[in-house]
């Protein structure tokens, strides 16, 4: 794992929080420039308090965390680079940047992220911070009045618009995740393979695995198995389940060798709760994701964000001991979330609970990285 950004030993671990370009206060504040290289070519209309209370987006003041700063824009390069700073004093590497294609309203919000980001890796050399895209299926779905393009083009975009210094790359090949909503990941190989090339980036997909030709996985917060009750009024009727167990799984399910995947990432979180956001409430029958849906922050086996990474920490200590089921190296931890308000998944700083996950964050990403094999 590396950057293109440094020839800097980045030890692993990697960790990376999932970050959402999703607030807005005043559409007006920081304007994108009419001649900025990268300028949408149908951009989104902005919405005055996006995702703070806007109802267009089923977020209508409904959070159970509030950031301890306040309600901000996330194009406010000073907001930028105090998140920067917050995540990097806990040992967080970068962000998985959460996005939904060429001409979306997160897309103009991740141009103000990479340029503040460009600055703050031009001062800080020796303290450099990465990030990656995770591209979530609804990019192609018209969204919040968007004009949705083709997959392809929206990763020529990328390719010839977002791929920054401080992007991660595995030998040179930058590293993509997907958030799916359909079992498409061989179309996704494809659009990839014909904008990168064969074997020309890497792409980690959601949950158990394919076995189609994806590099890896990724785990994404979910009770286990015997706890989701699918199409029901409540799909998760066990809030107890850390989901920690469901982690461990996963884990163990991508060492199968038909797989034949390469290394994986992780997932850490403090919780779940969508009860307020006004989707959760959806007709179960009408979708395939039933809600609404929780994970307690404590629960009766313990903290749910000290659980989960126990169960990475775990498998690194059966990795090392030579467990044939513990063998795929996982040197990526996502964390979910680092600002998903709506959901309350957030570990970013905040009214109640203050910098309090950050430092756990802190001591869990130091016992990873003392508990990954060391070479001979």
């Amino acid at each position: 794992m590396g950057s293109n950004a440094t020839s800097l030993y980045l030890v692993p671990p990697l960790v990376f929080a999932h970050w959402l370009p999703w607030f807005i206060n005043q559409p007006e504040d920081f304007p994108l420039p009419a001649d900025h290289p990268a300028r949408p070519p149908n951009p989104a209309v902005l919405a005055p308090g996006r995702h703070w209370s806007d109802p267009d987006s089923g977020y209508t003041s409904s959070h159970l965390h509030w950031p301890e700063n306040g309600r901000y824009d996330s194009r406010d390069p000073v907001v930028i680079r105090r998140q920067i700073k917050q995540a990097r004093s806990a040992g967080i590497t970068g962000f998985t940047v959460n996005w939904y294609g060429i001409n979306s309203a997160e897309n103009v919000i991740t141009l103000s992220f990479l340029a503040e980001l460009e600055r703050w890796n031009a001062e800080h050399p020796s303290e450099l911070f990465l990030y990656f895209f995770c591209i979530d299926s609804q990019a192609q779905l018209p969204t919040e009045g968007k004009t949705p393009a083709p997959l392809q083009e929206d990763l020529a975009y990328i390719r010839d618009h977002l791929l920054k210094p401080g992007y991660l790359l595995r030998d040179n090949r930058p590293i993509f995740a997907c958030f799916p909503y359909r079992d498409d990941a061989p179309d996704w190989l494809t659009a990839l393979a014909h904008v990168f090339g064969p074997d020309g980036s890497d792409f980690l997909w959601s949950g158990s695995g394919e076995g189609v030709g994806e590099c890896g996985c990724y785990a994404w917060i979910a009770p286990s198995s015997e706890n989701v009750r699918a199409n029901q009024l409540y799909p998760w009727p066990t809030p107890d389940d850390s989901g920690a167990e469901h982690a461990g799984a996963l884990y163990q399910a991508w060492n199968r060798p038909e797989l034949n995947h390469r290394y994986g990432m992780a997932g850490v979180w403090p919780g779940f709760n969508d009860q307020l956001v006004t989707w959760a409430w959806k007709n179960p029958a009408a979708q395939d994701r039933a809600r609404p849906r929780i994970i307690n922050r404590e629960t009766s086996t313990g903290n749910t964000y000290e659980r989960t990474w126990k169960i990475y920490h775990d498998y690194l200590s059966n990795m090392a001991s030579g467990s044939p089921a513990h063998q795929l190296p996982i040197p990526l931890v996502q964390i979910a979330t680092w600002n998903d308000y709506a959901e309350a998944t957030t570990i970013e700083p905040t009214k109640d609970y203050g910098s309090h996950y950050l430092d756990l964050t802190k001591v869990a990403i130091s016992q990873a990285r003392e508990l990954w094999p060391k070479k001979s």
